[in-house]
């Protein structure tokens, strides 16, 4: 609302240092509210930040797990890869999975789903994925805001061992826009993961290493573009099949 309003866009620190250093103090306001350890907060060697929404926090993180972790194993192994959630986040899954040569990547907790309040045991889940190296991501998507009060504190116990948590400001924080608040304990990981440095994005303050792009800590359409054009021409070759749709407008009458 903000933004909209002072007419700004914080994707880099320079386009708009007020926009970058509000959202940074933010995300530290709410993450103390949370009572989120320290590891997760700017005051600390973590950071925050705004996304849409829980998809986009989730394939955020999930990237850099990935990246994470096919540094260390090769690119040639990505198709061995698996993430956890809902039915599957019993350490049994994991065991299994590496009896059959596959690699633990990614599990997703959920903390209070929308449509049940569903809540997944955080401490005993991180016990298991420590033990194999995996990324740990809270989904709190629901409750999250309500672990703000201390009588739902508990909802979140065993937060400091994961390595990302996000919520939805949208439901329980009545936000008019959709909003979900993402931290992650290792900023570098992320940043290193979705960064683009295109030379005309190339700046003093972004090569001082002394200031937050946002532009670097979410998806980028730069993907996304291409291949909704790759999506157009494999329409165009269904539609131009016989008894299918005209392509040109003018055969419609």
């Amino acid at each position: 609302m903000l933004s909209t309003g002072f007419s700004v866009v914080g994707f880099n620190w320079m386009s708009s240092p007020a926009a970058t250093e509000l959202e940074c103090i933010v995300m530290d306001w709410l993450g103390k509210m949370l009572k989120l350890p320290k590891s997760f907060l700017f005051s600390g060697n973590g950071g925050g930040v705004l996304q849409g929404t829980t998809y986009e926090a989730i394939l955020c993180t999930f990237t850099a797990a990935r990246d994470r972790t096919s540094n260390r194993i090769g690119r040639e192994n990505i198709g061995k890869l698996v993430v956890y959630g809902l039915d599957q986040t019993h350490f049994r899954a994991v065991a299994m999975n590496i009896q059959v040569g596959l690699i633990p990547l990614f599990l997703c907790a959920t903390v209070g789903t929308t449509s049940s309040i569903a809540v997944d045991p955080i401490a005993p889940l991180c016990a298991v994925a420590k033990e194999y190296g995996v990324w740990v991501h809270i989904d709190a998507v629901y409750v999250g805001s309500a672990c703000i009060c201390p009588e739902f504190k508990h909802f979140i116990d065993g937060v400091e061992d994961v390595d990302s948590f996000s919520f939805n400001a949208h439901k329980w924080f009545f936000t008019t826009l959709y909003c979900c608040c993402l931290w992650v304990k290792y900023p570098s990981t992320l940043v290193k993961a979705l960064s683009t440095s295109l030379e005309y994005l190339r700046n003093k303050a972004t090569e001082s290493k002394q200031v937050i792009d946002y532009k670097d800590w979410q998806n980028s359409p730069q993907s996304s573009i291409p291949s909704h054009e790759a999506l157009d021409g494999a329409l165009e070759l269904w539609c131009g099949q016989p008894k299918k749709f005209p392509l040109d407008p003018r055969e419609n009458g």
